[in-house]
């Protein structure tokens, strides 16, 4: 019996160890890169915005091109799905609008935080992804890369900077997708 008990405190204390120690689910994500210029709008179409067309990467995106100035900051807040009588999914997209703020300009610039801690279980969460679009006096924009945590959701910074700015609505609207 008492070697039974050893083997069992072994084994969970390499389990202990191996759980405290190991980063086996983190990868870093490329470089960024500069991203083009869109239409300083969320899409119409919902293209990017709506699963299944958000990549593995909900907060992929990439540099300001050279010399890009941001006069507003844009966030579409995707809502739904809504089964229609259609057999459709109705998804409603709220485009909200702000200025953006040193804070937030700071916050998009951290790097990935890819420690883990002292664990490697993220928590079950459902996160509504931070859907920012930067633009100009031009009305033209990019997506800015979202830097994430080891849970590959959006870092606490981000959205800390996002809750402070004064968000009025300028539209709101309907996308309709295929099930």
């Amino acid at each position: 019996m008492a070697r039974r008990l050893r083997g069992c405190w072994l084994v969970a204390l390499l389990m202990i160890t191996y759980g405290c120690g190991t980063d086996t689910g983190w990868s870093p994500r490329p470089a960024p890169t500069p991203a083009p210029l869109v239409k300083g709008e969320c899409p119409r179409d919902g293209d990017g915005l709506i699963h299944p067309q958000v990549p593995d990467d909900q907060y992929a995106g990439g540099l300001p091109p050279a010399d890009f100035v941001p006069t507003q900051v844009i966030r579409c807040v995707v809502d739904g799905p809504e089964t229609r009588k259609d057999g459709r999914l109705g998804y409603t997209v709220e485009e909200l609008v702000g200025t953006p703020s040193d804070d937030l300009s700071q916050a998009l610039s951290l790097p990935d935080d890819g420690q883990s801690g002292w664990h490697e279980v993220c928590p079950a969460r459902a996160e509504i992804p931070i859907r920012l679009l930067l633009v100009d006096a031009a009305g033209q924009g990019y997506w800015p890369r979202i830097p994430i945590t080891w849970c590959h959701e959006a870092r606490s910074e981000v959205s800390r900077a996002v809750a402070a700015i004064s968000w009025r609505e300028r539209a709101t609207f309907q996308v309709m997708r295929e099930p």
